[in-house]
């Protein structure tokens, strides 16, 4: 079999061993298993496996039943089950003790059932055995957005407990209180203690559980009330810590350390029997569920465990594993068969399908023409001009160039007058009196397709109907179908039967031979349902030790499909259907001869009958079927391929004003609706806005963005002001509008557009707690290279947006926080020079930036200092060297900077004395500290910053040093505070402002400053041209290379200019012009970015596809 091995510290997919089902065990044949935390730190070496379990990483898994051992009553080969394990999961086969394993939940797949055993076990187990929860107490669960935590959070939905979580992300506790959580707590924004309080009340909560450990420990305690009990799971956020005895015994609190993988078997069985009992029968009504991040292909494991390491997933990692399998003979033979129709039938009806394919063509081209023509006329009050050579000749080419016009196939000629116009694409070339094709201003559509120059009946529009060929051919293959593939398709179903069956016989008597030596002793091989006959060998056959008997305590069964006789040919079985080995493997009796295993007909023993002529003439005309349809799709992609880009625009303007409603939460968005067109807003780039003017400001941007509006005085002055890209460069949709409606906390945005073939597109996002659900289907057509080079590129330019906005976002998120500071009087700067001297490490300024003016240089000027070196005067990024080099970043791209205290921050192994040298708890070496890391230690009383300059590691304990200097980013001994106070001189320079110490719960993290910036690629593209990319410096370390093709960044602060204690933008401004950084509440960045190579163009050339992507986010710890 095939199983993830640990190889080198990578998971890899490789030749594992066999299984082999033992007495009272169930082998599985595995289709889906799932990502626990335990594999994480198996696969790194700090969960060792317990004795006698597998190697193989995975702790549950859902499949079939290939066999049972001896002694198992309560499942049976084929059914579906689902299983706790020790290891083994993520393998193809694992085999289990028949106590672990239950039935798949009714109306569940494999892939759901996969994600129940572990954390439906370990929460049932922890929430009401171990910690005895009755109905009513209160629960905290840690990591609620965790497998575990949704997991517990709907079994106390469904016993009636309140529950209180903590997250990583609003985002993700939103998702909890949907599943049924009271409240939560962004552990991001400090300690949840006061949160906590606030919501259990006096009394206190009843139980925690609790998988962090020694970082949460002082809080739980004191969270807990009377009685309380603490059940703890996981150490993620140390193994030591110091706590209040008498605190526990005040209050009467019981702390319960709990493990599942290491229990015994029949604990575990009591368990999976209590789940059988109390759970799974809500999960079959519904009212629970497994909560299920993504699915993905069990050997692409490696990728799962750094999507669970990330902690930016909500439920669980699934995993599906397939067997690769080859073609068969069959396959193969109607694959060929399909390719032969092509000259049978397809070929004579090329020509109707490329005509079509043409007209589908042009039919886009006078669409575009004729919104180009209605913009014109939008600002020149006339049609007159668009074709300056006259009635009946070609439009300007800066109105409009049909991608069809290359080909030469139609000439498109205008009769304008200053009210109407009437465009005609006449056909040419091969194509010539297939019929003239009409677009008015009215939208009148006409396709003489008899040529005979007179309009009537179908031909006033372009649609098109089925050929009677077509039709007829259509129906003689579903004819052919229903006489001659269904009962032929019964003879292939009935030789691969009887091809598993003769596999399955082959592999019984292997399995009884290997048994019959490992055992030493006789082994038998018999039919299930043993006759006194040896031709009639029944449903399967069964491995039993000793001397022939029943099947009633097998070795091992193996089932086989259908009616199956043994004939045997010249093989004396004495009469019975029975094969015995002894202790060398070989058969007691000696045996010559032939077996032959039939299927209930005679015919079916055939072994590799051919293609009957019914059989082969079926399979010509499927393959017609298969050639008309491609065909037809090879002359319609490009419009389906154009009208799915449509579709992706438009998603990318849904999330657009979603983005500026979330940062102005104030502000009025609802009852925009289809047909108003946008008001003229208040420039909030150049004005201060309130709430309202600034979602009048949103709106109008938005509308105009679209399409439809392209011509409104209002939108015209944004693209003056730069605030939109030009039309040229980006259009927007045709026809494209949008209505904005909120009802109860559900808002939901719709955008409907022209497609290419003139009908109403639409696409819905709504969007309640920030939840977004989309509606609408994105399909995608290649039907030749040029299409594909399209769909590429497009699809890089989405993927690429994405992942630089998914960057900034982090960086952004994370911004200005810096553990549990306490006020400005009482956090210390330990480097030499003032705060204003060292604005990486500025804690007062959480984002920065340099704004281009287009020249080379930036305001403020700093940048052209870069790299500094020490001693300079000005000074902005971290250590001479592993800088960023001014000279090579392109000139119009701004540069926006993020500091943050990075995630996740560690904590003290011991108390910390003022004038001592901090050890810090750092299992397995996480996080690592370096020498001329810059850190902050805190614990919400005092904080310190100083710079490392020294490193000792022993054990989990890491030792930092912090000896004086001279230079930039060295120590000082004489220290100031954030609140502008010198301290007096000592070495090493103190950590305290009172020279208190700091306690075992204080945190220690690294100071961190987030670059961002455009410059040229490393990578030259196919072309050998230099092309700009998305870089990001983080700390010390030297500038990384993240997206290739992003040409420009424009980045804009959003301000609070109220203070009023809603985080609301009232205005955007450029760096330069914002004057107390902490008022900024969210950034709104422009990326400029193109595909990375060229692609082929209608017009047969070359170039590179361009787009303008743009996001708002929200600063989550602005003003902190």
């Amino acid at each position: 079999m095939r199983a993830i091995q640990i190889e080198n510290g990578q998971l890899t997919w490789s030749t594992a061993p066999d299984v082999v089902c033992g007495v009272g065990e169930v082998q599985i044949q595995v289709h889906a298993s799932a990502v626990n935390r335990a594999d994480l730190l198996q696969a790194t070496g700090g969960y060792p496996p317990p004795p006698g379990a597998s190697p193989i990483l995975g702790l549950e898994c859902a499949g079939v039943v290939m066999a049972v051992g001896e002694g198992v009553q309560r499942v049976s080969a084929g059914d579906r089950v689902c299983a706790l394990l020790a290891g083994g999961g993520y393998a193809e086969q694992v085999v289990v003790p028949a106590g672990q394993v239950l039935p798949v939940p009714a109306g569940l797949s494999f892939n759901e059932a996969a994600a129940l055993p572990e954390v439906f076990a370990t929460a049932y187990l922890n929430l009401y055995m171990e910690a005895g929860l009755k109905s009513q107490e209160k629960v905290i669960l840690h990591a609620g957005a965790s497998g575990v935590g949704t997991a517990a959070i709907q079994l106390l939905a469904c016993s009636q407990n309140p529950c209180f979580v903590t997250a990583g992300s609003a985002e993700k506790i939103e998702q909890c209180t949907a599943l049924g959580a009271e409240a939560g707590f962004d552990r991001h924004q400090g300690s949840f203690l006061e949160a906590a309080q606030q919501w259990a009340g006096t009394a206190g909560v009843d139980v925690i559980l609790d998988p962090v450990g020694a970082q949460y420990l002082a809080d739980n305690l004191t969270v807990l009330g009377s009685g309380g009990r603490l059940v703890l799971i996981g150490l993620m956020g140390g193994m030591q810590a110091e706590t209040n005895l008498a605190l526990m015994m005040m209050k009467r609190l019981r702390i319960i350390g709990s493990t599942l993988r290491a229990r015994p078997i029949p604990e575990k069985a009591a368990i999976m029997d209590q789940l059988l009992k109390n759970v799974w029968p809500d999960i079959e009504k519904g009212r629970i569920k497994p909560i299920i991040e993504t699915v993905i292909p069990l050997h692409e494991a490696q990728k799962a465990h750094e999507l669970v390491a990330a902690n930016n997933t909500v439920g669980k990692i699934g995993f599906k594993c397939m067997k690769s399998q080859g073609f068969t003979l069959v396959e193969l033979l109607v694959a060929l068969a399909i390719f032969a129709i092509i000259s049978a039938l397809a070929i004579p009806q090329y020509t109707a399908f490329t005509e079509r394919g043409f007209r589908t063509e042009v039919t886009s081209d006078l669409l575009n023409c004729a919104q180009a023509m209605e913009r014109f006329n939008a600002t020149e009050f006339t049609y007159v001009g668009t074709n300056p050579g006259g009635d009946d000749t070609a439009l300007d080419a800066g109105i409009c160039t049909p991608l069809s016009a290359p080909s030469g196939r139609y000439a498109i000629t205008a009769v304008t007058t200053a009210d109407t116009f009437v465009l005609t694409a006449t056909p040419g070339g091969s194509i010539a009196g297939t019929g003239v094709i009409t677009l008015d201003q009215i939208g009148n559509r006409t396709w003489d397709e008899n040529n005979d120059g007179a309009i009537s009946g179908t031909e006033a529009d372009w649609n098109e109907g089925f050929t009677i060929i077509e039709l007829l051919v259509a129906l003689t293959i579903a004819a052919v179908m229903m006489a001659f593939a269904l009962p032929a398709f019964n003879d292939f179903t009935v030789q691969r039967q009887m091809t598993a069956n003769v596999n399955q016989f082959i592999s019984a008597i292997s399995y009884a031979r290997s048994e019959a030596t490992r055992l030493g002793g006789d082994v038998s091989l018999q039919s299930v349902d043993a006759a006194d006959n040896a031709n009639e060998w029944g449903p399967g056959f069964c491995v039993t030790a000793g001397d022939p008997g029943n099947c009633d305590a097998p070795l091992r069964v193996f089932a086989l499909e259908g009616t199956v006789t043994l004939n045997a040919q010249g093989v004396d079985l004495n009469n019975e259907p029975t094969m015995t080995f002894n202790s060398r493997g070989l058969l007691q009796d000696e045996l010559a001869g032939t077996l032959e295993l039939c299927g209930a007909d005679a015919d079916d023993a055939r072994t590799a009958a051919g293609f009957s002529l019914v059989e082969l003439l079926v399979a010509v005309l499927i393959m017609g079927v298969g050639v008309l349809g491609v065909t037809g799709l090879q002359m319609v992609s490009l419009q389906n391929n154009r009208d799915a880009l449509l579709r992706s625009e438009a998603l990318q303007s849904a999330y657009d004003i979603m983005d500026r409603m979330r940062v102005n939460a104030a502000g009025n968005y609802d009852g925009v609706d289809y047909g108003d067109a946008p008001a003229a807003p208040t420039n909030c780039f150049t004005s201060t806005c309130t709430t309202a003017q600034m979602a009048a400001f949103d709106i109008a941007v938005w509308q105009c963005g679209l399409g439809l509006y392209n011509a409104e005085a209002e939108c015209v002055t944004l693209r003056d002001g730069e605030i939109l890209p030009v039309v040229a460069d980006q259009p927007g949709l045709p026809d494209g509008e949008g209505s904005i409606d909120i009802d109860a906390g559900m808002t939901t945005v719709t955008i409907r557009w022209t497609s290419f073939d003139g009908t109403q597109e639409e696409i819905t996002v709504e969007s309640q707690q920030c939840l977004v659900i989309i509606a609408g289907i994105v399909q995608l057509f290649v039907g030749n290279s040029r299409t594909y080079e399209i769909v590429t590129a497009q699809s890089r330019l989405q993927e690429n947006a994405r992942y630089s906005f998914d960057f900034i976002t982090q960086a952004a998120r994370d911004a200005g926080y810096f553990g549990c500071a306490p006020e400005d009087d009482f956090v210390i700067n330990g480097l030499v020079g003032n705060w204003n001297q060292i604005p990486e490490y500025d804690l007062s300024r959480p984002l920065d930036g340099f704004d281009a003016n287009g020249d080379g240089t930036y305001t403020p000027t700093d940048l052209l200092t870069l790299p500094r070196t020490e001693g300079a005067t000005n000074l902005n990024v971290h250590i001479a060297g592993n800088g960023i080099d001014g000279t090579t970043l392109t000139p119009a791209a701004d540069v926006v900077i993020f500091r943050s205290v990075e995630q996740p921050v560690a904590r003290l192994n011991a108390v910390l004395q003022s004038d001592a040298e901090p050890e810090v708890f750092t299992p397995g070496g996480e996080p690592e500290f370096a020498v001329n890391d810059v850190v902050v230690v805190s614990d919400c009383e005092q904080a310190a910053m100083f710079n490392v300059t020294g490193v000792s590691v022993t054990g989990d304990v890491t030792t930092l040093s912090r000896a004086d200097g001279t230079g930039f980013f060295n120590n000082t001994t004489s220290v100031t505070t954030l609140g502008g106070d010198t301290l007096p001189a000592a070495s090493p320079p103190p950590l305290s402002v009172l020279g208190r110490s700091y306690g075992g719960a204080t945190t220690v993290g690294r100071v961190q400053t987030t670059i961002f910036f455009i410059a040229p690629s490393a990578i030259a593209n196919e072309a050998g041209d230099n092309i700009n990319a998305l870089w990001r410096k983080v700390g010390s370390a030297a500038p990384v290379e993240l997206v290739q093709g992003v040409e420009d960044m424009q980045v804009f602060y959003g301000v609070d200019t109220t203070n009023d204690g809603n985080p609301n933008v009232n205005r955007y401004l450029t760096i330069d012009n914002v004057a107390d950084i902490n008022s900024v509440v969210a950034v709104r960045v422009r990326l400029d970015i193109t595909s990375p190579d060229a692609i082929l163009r209608q017009d047969g050339t070359r170039d590179r596809l361009r787009r303008t992507f743009s996001k708002t986010i929200s600063i989550r710890n602005a003003g902190v």
